[in-house]
């Protein structure tokens, strides 16, 4: 579990009562961080608590706080409006921890075996499957395709920590694994794999039955009867063949080439495209690294000297 905690509150009440409004409404933490307020981490895992000052326990991967940055950044509110990025706009820090899981692979799978480090995994899945969400909505997508492979490999282990346990920790498990499923149709739709979404459609619908998601909240079992014209109770869709199926895979990809789709596409890919530097042209690695001009916010620059160098240009085109 990880903990993130406010140093100078006038007591210990209210420091708990600052870490459970943080944890259960980012506003929170989002103030805490906004203030300067100092902010100490403190996790704990199956092989003991990690927080400066503490001895380093043994099997916790070295760079542990690459995870610790990327659940802060993860925890910080998600998206309030269509236009916003909320939680992606950390891509840097979600990929500087991803690369680190791909670089020592095997020191932090082990980490994952342990069963008291589930809620690890757990926060893990959700940061690669928001990276992972960035790479599609961009275009990117053999690089998402790799961060969806090791999330695989990372809920296995999630998955396996949650058999058997309370209700609540096992939806989680099963809503992260739907949300992947859905991350990767949505890919396969992209590449034009459409016999690879024939099973994920199944692994949807399941979850979307298993929990008995009202029609709003549904995201592939309507299709049964806007496309098949078949109502979507659990015999009818676990006896849909794989020719239905395909039609309804069919649809959804034509309708990624239809204007609507192409223009619904286009938005999400603008959202979360990269900025090219003003002065020098080079392009930013991640959303965010670039600062907009103050006052007009239509043009980025990558230091202030592009900036400072670009003025004497800039400044007669600034803020019209």
């Amino acid at each position: 579990m990880d903990y993130i905690n406010t140093m100078g509150a006038e007591d210990d009440e209210e420091r708990r009562q600052f870490l459970k409004d943080a944890r259960a409404n980012s506003k929170g933490l989002k103030k805490a961080m906004k203030s300067g307020m100092p902010i100490m981490y403190m996790s704990m895992t199956a092989f003991g608590p990690v927080m400066p000052g503490m001895p380093f326990p043994e099997g916790v991967p070295p760079n542990f706080a690459l995870k610790q940055a990327a659940v802060t950044e993860l925890m910080t509110g998600a998206a309030t409006r269509e236009s916003s990025l909320g939680n992606m706009k950390y891509e840097a820090t979600y990929r500087a921890y991803y690369e680190d899981v791909v670089e020592s692979e095997s020191m932090w799978m082990d980490f994952f075996d342990e069963r008291d480090n589930y809620e690890h995994a757990e926060h893990t899945c959700g940061i690669l499957g928001t990276l992972a969400t960035i790479y599609r909505q961009r275009g990117s997508l053999k690089d998402c395709e790799e961060v969806l492979d090791m999330e695989v490999k990372v809920m296995t282990r999630y998955k396996r920590s949650s058999e058997g346990t309370i209700a609540a920790q096992v939806r989680c498990c099963d809503c992260l694994e739907y949300k992947m499923h859905i991350i990767r149709f949505n890919l396969y739709i992209q590449l034009k794999r459409h016999e690879e979404c024939i099973s994920l459609f199944r692994q949807i619908a399941e979850y979307e039955l298993k929990y008995n998601l009202a029609f709003e909240e549904q995201q592939f079992l309507f299709l049964t009867t806007s496309i098949l014209n078949k109502k979507p109770t659990p015999t009818i869709v676990r006896s849909l063949s794989d020719g239905d199926v395909r039609k309804i895979v069919l649809a959804l990809y034509q309708h990624s080439k239809s204007a609507q789709g192409a223009v619904l596409d286009q938005k999400a890919k603008q959202r979360v495209a990269l900025m090219t530097c003003s002065g020098c042209g080079c392009c930013e690695d991640a959303i965010g690294s670039f600062k907009a001009c103050a006052r007009c916010e239509s043009v980025f620059y990558c230091s202030k000297k592009c900036q400072k160098d670009s003025w004497k240009t800039h400044k007669k085109e600034c803020n019209k």
